[in-house]
């Protein structure tokens, strides 16, 4: 009987970060906070730039932050944003995840090693990884960024079609993760947001003009697509 719930960044919004309750028919009500937005709901925001969303063990939420000068934060299930003195990831990032006791980000991405690990409790940094190949080194080289809950298997994207599929051993080992395939991306901008379906099928949002989703399997043959729109 456990609820589901949405979250969505509101990048240009003032900071806002939006929590939905997913109803039984699919539909969606937003969950506010003194009236406002989830997050802030006293209209005050800490979270100039609010970009990806990831939990923890205990139901803590971690967000990125657009740019590389950061930092995340840490928000309880309520909305509330914790101090930067109990967690500091110094970084920005366009996307977290976190796997145990350890947290995930594409933070450093103006660096050749973009996705990095770091202890949840301390802070330290674990470890990094670089995406071999990618196509625009020092310009938002891994703007996508997820992993994949059931098998803890991690995707990248660049915004020119490139995926790159690699585990947390990799990049604990400091290794350079070859590029998996690139998926064709139509009209201006590129390839963005990146997740899976239990089958292991592969889902990039193009964010461009035209914006769409492909589908496609982990070896990158194209399942479908959605209708191309200028939005």
């Amino acid at each position: 009987n456990c609820k589901e719930f949405l979250y969505l960044n509101e990048v240009t919004g003032g900071g806002k970060v939006h929590k939905y309750e997913i109803n039984p028919d699919g539909s969606l009500t937003e969950v506010l906070n003194n009236g406002n937005s989830w997050y802030p709901g006293t209209g005050t925001s800490e979270l100039s730039n609010p970009h990806g969303l990831s939990s923890d063990l205990n139901g803590f939420l971690y967000i990125g932050a657009t740019g590389s000068g950061g930092p995340q934060r840490k928000l309880n299930c309520d909305g509330g944003v914790i101090p930067q003195s109990e967690f500091s990831i110094p970084v920005g990032g366009f996307n977290t995840g976190s796997i145990g006791n350890t947290f995930y980000t594409n933070g450093n991405l103006y660096e050749p090693d973009p996705i990095a690990a770091y202890d949840f409790c301390t802070g330290d940094l674990l470890g990094t990884i670089c995406l071999d190949g990618v196509s625009e080194s020092g310009s938002f080289p891994s703007w996508g960024f997820y992993i994949d809950p059931r098998t803890e298997i991690m995707y990248a994207t660049d915004r020119l079609g490139g995926v790159w599929i690699f585990t947390a051993a990799d990049l604990n080992s400091g290794t350079c993760v070859p590029q998996a395939f690139t998926l064709p991306v139509q009209g201006s901008r590129g390839t963005g947001g990146i997740t899976t379906d239990e089958l292991g099928n592969i889902y990039i949002a193009h964010t461009g003009l035209p914006t769409y989703i492909i589908k496609a399997d982990a070896s990158g043959n194209i399942l479908a697509q959605t209708t191309p729109e200028d939005a």
